[in-house]
């Protein structure tokens, strides 16, 4: 519960402070959960909005893909 809570504070007051939102933003996105639940929890505080799932998502993407791009020339 104070991690939840310290998360939200946290997220209130500086916008860079969302890992906790960001890991339930993304894992919600994962187990197909419909938006409406989504923007409820993203009002609420406890998770990151549509948008920033999909952006975050497009992220981890297109670094893994650079990663792999990397590893593919280092042979």
């Amino acid at each position: 519960k104070q991690l939840v809570c310290t998360s939200i504070l946290m997220h209130g007051t500086n916008q860079k402070c969302n890992a906790f939102q960001s890991i339930i933003g993304i894992y919600l996105k994962s187990c197909n959960t419909p938006e409406r639940v989504v923007d409820c929890l993203h009002r609420m505080g406890l998770s990151i909005s549509q948008d920033s799932v999909y952006n975050a998502i497009n992220s981890l993407s297109e670094e893994a893909t650079e990663h792999l791009r990397e590893m593919g020339q280092s042979l």
